[in-house]
């Protein structure tokens, strides 16, 4: 499966580990680059990218033509800690997370930023309408006997299901498997427990 390649332009490392704690909730994002540092030639990392999430306030003045192309590219950019940007960033950035956001509120920015984008094939069309029953009562945090229970299979049956869809979607937790069963409209965060 092909990933979502997002990049993260911030200089304080232990906002980057926060950012890429929250963002390994996505299996499907892939982190291609990290940090700002003038010296940089973001021509290696402006590729092929999906989103960008960038500290305004700490844009080097050779980061603004690739945030530029960016852009132009339709990769959506998101700011960290301000909605004030300076006028050479206005219009650009059309997503925000604040330092005290709480995970959930940065978590649907994240939703947000990728929606639409393209993972390589729609993995959601390859499971069966059973695997995506069985992967629907999974987010729910269903056992394999309470999954078997509730649709009347064995629970082998089950665990080669849940084997087959770990599988195809290269996906081993339970929750890359919600996040999945979320971003794929297989279950609403209303039936989450």
């Amino acid at each position: 499966m092909n990933k979502i390649k997002y990049i993260i332009l911030e200089d304080s490392y232990i906002i980057r580990e926060g950012l890429k704690s929250i963002l390994s909730e996505f299996p499907e994002a892939k982190l291609v680059f990290e940090g700002i540092s003038n010296k940089k030639n973001y021509s290696e990392v402006s590729h092929d990218i999906d989103f960008v999430i960038v500290n305004p306030n700490q844009v080097p003045d050779n980061c603004l033509h690739y945030l530029n192309e960016w852009v132009n590219n339709e990769v959506e950019v998101g700011a960290i800690f301000s909605e004030e940007v300076s006028n050479q960033l206005k219009g650009k950035i059309k997503y925000f997370i604040q330092l005290n956001d709480e995970r959930d509120t940065i978590l649907d920015v994240f939703r947000k930023m990728t929606r639409g984008k393209q993972v390589g094939k729609d993995n959601s069309t390859i499971l069966s309408s059973r695997e995506k029953t069985i992967l629907r009562h999974i987010a729910m945090g269903m056992t394999n006997n309470e999954i078997a229970e509730a649709l009347f299979i064995s629970s082998h049956t089950v665990m080669t299901h849940r084997k087959n869809i770990t599988r195809k979607l290269e996906i081993k937790t339970v929750s890359g498997l919600t996040v999945y069963a979320l971003l794929n409209n297989i279950i609403s965060l209303n039936e989450l427990k």
